[in-house]
């Protein structure tokens, strides 16, 4: 699909005017050229199913150490009017923007597909979006999965994404071998059940999920293992599923 055929996303005011200052204030370090946009505020602009306050975009880890984690003394000089609590690590930074209090992170990407743009979706300012599939990836094979640490907003955009996007959900969760899946269901009701209380959910708009997610959230990864064990489908380790 050609470049003006693309479908530019529609942010809340309070998000559109974070993403526009933090591009302006950054804009001179080349990284956004780099990056791409995801997370849940992705998800929320494509299926309207919750509402998201921050903004994650991913690099590679090139990216990063060149154009961030070296130059942090300028980064600070640049975002110090506008931002505020911005931390570097070697692999992270994090800020929140004064005027809108949006938190908004840049990470490196543990995956190939996190810096892969969607076909038709851009975020504006010339920045490209994660697919669908690869924004799934993270929270299941990264958060959910291996650090063990999936919060609501997690388990509730998983659980969405079985009713808007059943293909890149199963996708996504055939990066993630069986074993895994079988064990995060068995426990998500109980050991997760305190992380539910991080980053709570903001207008969920599929309120029968919202109410029990850990039960939901069990429940789908289990389908998502018979599916995947009718299928045959065994885990890309590199994580290009799309």
């Amino acid at each position: 699909m050609g470049e003006n055929h693309k479908r530019q996303l529609q942010f809340p005011r309070q998000i559109s005017d974070a993403l526009a200052q933090f591009a302006e204030c950054v804009s001179s370090f080349g990284f956004l050229d780099h990056a791409a946009l995801g997370g849940g505020t992705v998800l929320a602009a494509r299926w309207h199913h919750r509402r998201s306050i921050d903004l994650d975009f991913f690099v590679r880890q090139s990216t990063f150490a060149e154009m961030i984690a070296r130059r942090e003394s300028e980064l600070r000089d640049a975002l110090r009017e506008v931002a505020f609590g911005l931390t570097v690590t070697p692999h992270h930074m994090q800020c929140v923007m004064r005027d809108t209090s949006v938190e908004i992170s840049v990470s490196v990407t543990g995956h190939e597909t996190a810096t892969e743009p969607e076909a038709s979706d851009e975020a504006g300012h010339g920045i490209a979006t994660q697919t669908t599939t690869a924004i799934l990836v993270g929270k299941m094979a990264g958060r959910m999965m291996r650090q063990g640490r999936a919060t609501a907003r997690d388990i509730y955009d998983v659980c969405v994404a079985e009713r808007m996007d059943p293909n890149a959900l199963l996708a996504a969760a055939a990066t993630v071998p069986s074993g895994a899946l079988r064990r995060t269901a068995d426990f998500l009701p109980h050991e997760l059940a305190g992380n539910l209380r991080l980053k709570p959910l903001l207008a969920p708009t599929h309120t029968d999920i919202a109410e029990d997610l850990a039960t939901h959230g069990s429940r789908l990864l289990l389908r998502l293992c018979e599916r995947l064990d009718g299928l045959g489908t065994a885990p890309d380790p590199t994580g290009n599923s799309r």
